[in-house]
């Protein structure tokens, strides 16, 4: 479930009137992820509700997550999964599943990589009010995502990510408060605020290096170690 809900939206909420922005959605999500990728340090508090139904008011599963990035290094962390990026080494953590990957990566210092939605959603079109650029992805009839719709909120004053909704397709085995469960056509709505209180995040609280070999911190000695 982790490894799919990530950066989804859906908003279901009536406006007299729309218009349609100057912007394509490629040039609204370009200067997303300039945005973020210049800034040298920013911390988000991520809230992530999930509904049994496209259309249900009341979540049946909410947790956080933080979205932390300090020069060259980026963290993310949603529920039980923690991801970090310190220049070229990462480390991923399931502390669920009690497993770390750890390794040399290519990082782009941004978690927002909006861009990368549109290989996945064909179809997709731009629109306004006098706060939000609203971009609505559909999947397509042919496309390979459990995915109908994704519908993504950004700040029109200053190009932040604000909230995201998205529509699951069909039938999934969910895990809901440790329970398996089967849901059709869920969504996952995901909220974004600035968190002026997170921590520094280090290397250190993680991994070091020696001899060219990753060692990890005494917290995750009895995770199982997969280096990339």
């Amino acid at each position: 479930m982790m490894k799919t809900l990530r950066f989804y939206l859906l908003f279901l909420m009536v406006l007299p009137a729309f218009s349609q922005g100057k912007d394509t959605v490629e040039e609204v999500f370009d200067k997303v992820e300039k945005k973020y990728k210049s800034e040298k340090s920013y911390c988000y508090q991520s809230q992530y509700n999930f509904y049994n139904t496209a259309t249900a008011t009341k979540p049946v599963d909410s947790y956080t997550g933080t979205i932390y990035k300090n020069n060259a290094v980026s963290y993310q962390q949603i529920k039980d999964t923690e991801f970090a990026s310190f220049g070229a080494n990462n480390i991923l953590i399931n502390h669920q599943e009690k497993i770390v990957q750890i390794g040399k990566v290519e990082n782009n210092n941004s978690p927002i990589a909006l861009k990368s939605f549109l290989k996945l959603f064909p179809d997709y079109s731009l629109k306004q009010d006098k706060t939000y650029y609203i971009c609505e992805l559909k999947s397509g009839k042919y496309s390979q995502v459990s995915m109908d719709k994704l519908i993504i909120y950004i700040n029109k004053a200053d190009y932040s990510l604000v909230k995201q909704y998205f529509y699951f397709m069909g039938e999934k085995d969910f895990v809901i408060k440790d329970k398996k469960i089967k849901i059709k056509n869920p969504k996952l709505e995901v909220r974004y605020k600035k968190n002026p209180k997170c921590p520094e995040i280090k290397q250190q609280d993680f991994f070091t290096v020696k001899d060219k070999k990753f060692i990890v911190t005494p917290k995750l000695k009895n995770y199982k170690a997969i280096t990339l």
